[in-house]
């Protein structure tokens, strides 16, 4: 049975596993990312944690995910990653396959997410679909014909930067509006202070707030709700998948919290009555679909 190493990065943490080729992680270990420094130190701590688990596992191929819009197959960052220091520019894939020695394949987080649930998660059996990953911002993925979708520059699909509200919220992009500054962490946040509320509190609290019955807390919700439901929509209407999955921390959330209120929002904007059973489904591999997925990434994907 095939094996390979994946790397899932963050802004926070670096997830590394060995994942066997039916989706089962054999082992893994979650290291800090070095903000502190420069990008050198990322990929030298990338680097390290790969060497680990190359001193139990052999030479395996190793699959990266990274934030931010990577150049396909080349593997070279080209932008869009605020939490990760002196990180653009950087071309990951030669680098590690210089130190490591080994095949390496590098793909943006949320495609290497959206392929491990693809594979190995909630979307097996299907070959049209689109994940959201709603963390501290909004990552996005889709699979058409059963292979990631890049689009004609190799970058992957940004559903998180189209534009929901002309001339509103500026976002990390450069961008007004885009559907990333009111649906994310960050954009939750932002809500909440922008009504008066605690500048301290944070998106899963607020959810909390929201579910006591608090005020403006409930009104940040809502918004979230909203332009996740005009977001969602949009796709649906405009791509029509078999399934949109939803991820990343804030689906944590759950049922009643967000599926179920989303689901009627988008039921109420949609021309076209919503499949049955509801195409908009929760991932189901959690905080692991990054590393699954990048692993899927070296052993899918390295021999095309």
């Amino acid at each position: 049975m095939k094996h390979a190493i994946g790397i899932d990065l963050g802004g926070t943490k670096i997830n590394a596993g060995v994942i066997r080729q039916d989706g089962v992680i054999v082992t893994s270990q979650r290291y800090e990312t070095p903000l502190e420094g420069s990008g050198e130190d990322i990929l030298k701590a990338i680097v390290s944690a790969v060497r680990t688990l190359q001193a139990d596992f052999g030479a395996l191929p190793v699959g990266v995910g990274s934030p931010g819009l990577i150049e396909y197959p080349s593997g070279v960052i080209l932008g869009c990653t605020p939490n990760l220091p002196d990180w653009q520019g950087r071309s990951l894939k030669q680098y590690l396959e210089n130190a490591l020695q080994v095949p390496v394949q590098v793909d943006n987080d949320a495609n290497a997410a959206t392929w491990g649930e693809f594979r190995a998660g909630a979307a097996q059996g299907f070959h049209h679909l689109v994940m959201l990953t709603l963390g501290t911002g909004l990552g996005s993925g889709m699979i058409f014909n059963g292979h990631i979708l890049r689009g004609f520059h190799g970058l992957g699909i940004g559903f998180g930067h189209m534009i929901v509200e002309q001339s509103g919220r500026f976002c990390n992009c450069g961008q007004q509006g885009c559907l990333e500054a009111y649906v994310s962490g960050k954009g939750l946040a932002r809500s909440y202070q922008l009504r008066g509320g605690d500048l301290a509190v944070k998106g899963p609290e607020i959810f909390d707030r929201a579910a006591r019955q608090e005020p403006l807390a409930q009104a940040a919700v809502n918004e979230f709700i909203h332009m996740l439901g005009v977001g969602v929509t949009n796709i649906l209407n405009t791509l029509a998948p078999e399934a949109l999955l939803i991820g990343g921390g804030i689906s944590a959330q759950g049922e009643e919290r967000l599926f179920a209120p989303l689901r009627t929002k988008v039921a109420a904007l949609m021309s076209m009555p919503l499949h049955h059973p509801p195409m908009i489904r929760a991932a189901a591999l959690g905080p692991d679909a990054g590393l699954i997925g990048a692993g899927f990434l070296a052993i899918d994907y390295l021999n095309e």
